[in-house]
């Protein structure tokens, strides 16, 4: 999906012509003040970076204190500065500006509208909490928090349409990059607790009941 909706705004394909048609022409899908636009504004929340991403970091450093090994925090934390990084370099590289600006065009200095971070950020950072949180425990537990992840950061991004602040095909294309973080840093956590271990819960001291191995999604 990434690479898709990406070469089809490169080439200006029939996803971002409906952007434009959407977005610019009457009948847009922006809501207008009031009761909706609060409400959204509200959704909106759950893709700020620095709330998602502080919940990613307090949930490694979190799952670092309860089986009391270091690596869940290092490897949050370094996953963290990574996909920043690559979503920077995307946005930097198309130079995107956002709806409100009236017109859609690539390369304008200093727009980032594409892919959109909201989007990005709320799947890949509530996908890694899930994971962090249900660290050794039941795969059901996971499974089911995985579905609320899911759904809120699906919010978060269509509220990123309907507030004006990206275009679907920013929206589409960042929901989809952080499923792909976030299955990522599951993978990165997966791999360290084979590795490393997984400390005070291999000893029988953490919580009852749980599977002392990291599961896949």
């Amino acid at each position: 999906m990434v690479l898709v909706t990406t070469l089809d705004v490169l080439f200006t394909g029939p996803l971002t012509r409906w952007d434009r048609s959407s977005m610019l022409l009457p009948g847009t899908l922006e809501v207008d003040p009031g009761f909706w636009h609060v409400f959204w504004r509200t959704i909106v929340w759950a893709g700020q970076f620095w709330l998602v991403g502080g919940l990613a970091g307090i949930a490694g450093c979190l799952a670092a204190w309860r089986i009391r090994r270091w690596w869940p925090a290092l490897v949050t934390g370094v996953w963290i500065v990574v996909i920043n990084i690559i979503l920077l370099a995307i946005k930097k590289w198309l130079q995107r500006p956002a709806p409100h600006a009236g017109y859609d065009a690539l390369w304008v200095p200093g727009k980032l509208s594409y892919p959109s971070g909201h989007a990005a950020m709320s799947a890949s950072c509530l996908v890694m909490v899930v994971v962090l949180v249900t660290l050794g425990r039941s795969d059901s537990l996971r499974r089911k928090a995985l579905w609320w992840a899911y759904g809120i950061s699906a919010a978060a991004s269509v509220a990123t349409v309907v507030l004006g602040y990206h275009w679907p095909t920013d929206t589409i294309t960042g929901y989809a990059l952080g499923l792909l973080f976030g299955w990522g840093g599951q993978s990165a956590i997966t791999w360290s607790a084979g590795r490393f271990g997984m400390g005070a819960l291999e000893s029988g001291s953490g919580d009852p009941g749980i599977n002392l191995r990291a599961q896949p999604l």
